[in-house]
């Protein structure tokens, strides 16, 4: 009888052992899959940072130089320049990120 009990144990702990392996290949895998969801998100955060960053500089030059159009009566000469002005603002502020965040993956 003790001799029975004895041959079941191996096969008990090379179970366990395969349950065992089997488990820690699951969470190795998910915390795979989440590094690569957070890297995924960052990458869009900084995509929509920069897409707004485009905008918000456009609106805010348009909105100067309509407001100096207004006062100044030279419409829409000063809401064009402003227009431009905002939308290199934007752009060098998007090349600026894009370069930032270049330099910090290498």
């Amino acid at each position: 009888m003790q001799r029975l009990a004895d041959n079941k144990k191996p096969a008990d702990l090379h179970d366990l052992e395969e349950r065992l392996k089997k488990a820690r290949k699951s969470v190795h895998q998910e915390e795979d899959v989440d590094v690569e969801k957070q890297q995924r998100s960052e990458a869009m955060g900084i995509a929509f940072k920069m897409g707004v960053e485009l905008v918000v500089g456009t609106g805010i030059g348009g909105l100067i130089g309509w407001a100096l159009d207004d006062v100044f009566g030279s419409k829409p000469w000063l809401l064009i320049v402003f227009l431009i002005l905002g939308f290199t603002a934007g752009i060098t502020n998007v090349v600026r990120d894009a370069n930032k965040s270049q330099q910090e993956e290498t």
